[in-house]
């Protein structure tokens, strides 16, 4: 299929990052999705600004504001908010559009599969980016990063390699893996091992070399990542584990782990989808996982006592 007209739903910073590159190159044919009342009047009125530059994309609602067909959704909103988003999404796409989640985690695709069983849905993941919100509606970043997409199902691999050159415009590289599974899963153990841990000992990035006890215990934790994803049929290595956390020495050093800035800024984190699913899976395998299981319950923990007292 020809590729014209794209959407992004979720206007977060890697969303309203992304947003920028495309509606750079896209114009009018660049769509922002959101249903909700409240989130979108902002965005109808003053727009996304993105590295000191303000644009005004037509923003979805409903059906009205749709494009005669929208061929592309790319959507980057938190784990916890795609069951709403997807009931959102049921009330304007039709079979027509092609999907691609950029969420963390792994279980995006199989859900969006299992909800939209006409549509073509892609996997996909957002990496190397420094995308960062530094007020309401405002987003900065000094590189963009890299969109990895591939197939979820055989048949796609030729629109997976069409959307990944779609999306490969200005300041956002975007390449084609047919081993996307593979790489999600990679992503996952990162995030999983660093998100947590630096969430609960306030850890920027650059102290993760400085204090060996954060590195030691960002392992402990991944090793039960790569058992399950073994388990899954994903070839995942301790080698992996050794690359993944000396990848995190390259990042600035006073960046933080999004996971970081959540607590800090007393939000609901993606611990279900983090650490939640490594239990899951465990359980799936009878593999035990006592280190994400601590976290889960810590985390959750934290949580709920910083939500109550807001």
């Amino acid at each position: 299929m020809a590729i014209k007209t794209v959407a992004i739903v979720g206007a977060g910073a890697i969303g309203s990052m992304i947003s920028d590159n495309l509606e750079l190159a896209y114009g009018t044919d660049f769509y922002l999705f959101c249903k909700n009342d409240f989130l979108a009047a902002p965005l109808k009125a003053d727009g996304l600004m993105v590295n000191g530059r303000n644009f005004k994309p037509v923003v979805i609602q409903s059906k009205a504001d749709m494009p005669e067909k929208l061929d592309l959704a790319i959507i980057t909103v938190k784990n916890f908010h795609l069951a709403s988003t997807i009931e959102d999404l049921k009330t304007v796409i039709d079979s027509h559009t092609v999907i691609l989640p950029l969420l963390n985690g792994v279980y995006a695709f199989d859900t969006l599969t299992r909800e939209f069983p006409d549509n073509h849905v892609l996997c996909g993941i957002m990496v190397k980016t420094d995308a960062h919100p530094v007020g309401p509606g405002l987003t900065a970043y000094s590189t963009a990063g890299e969109i990895q997409v591939g197939e979820g199902r055989p048949e796609d691999a030729e629109l997976a390699k069409e959307v990944s050159a779609f999306v490969n415009v200005n300041n956002l590289e975007s390449n084609y893996y047919p081993n996307i599974r593979h790489m999600q899963w990679r992503k996952f153990m990162l995030n999983v091992g660093v998100n947590q841990i630096t969430a609960l000992t306030r850890a920027e990035f650059g102290m993760i070399p400085k204090i060996e006890e954060i590195p030691d215990a960002m392992r402990l934790v991944m090793r039960e990542v790569l058992e399950v994803a073994n388990a899954e049929g994903i070839d995942l290595h301790e080698s992996d584990i050794d690359e993944l956390i000396e990848f995190t020495h390259k990042y600035p050093e006073d960046k933080q782990t999004s996971m970081l800035t959540d607590v800090l800024e007393q939000r609901p984190t993606e611990i279900d989808f983090f650490a939640g699913d490594v239990i899951r899976y465990g359980k799936k395998h009878g593999i035990a996982t006592p280190y994400n299981e601590i976290l889960y319950y810590v985390i959750r923990g934290l949580q709920k006592v910083y939500l109550a007292k807001r």
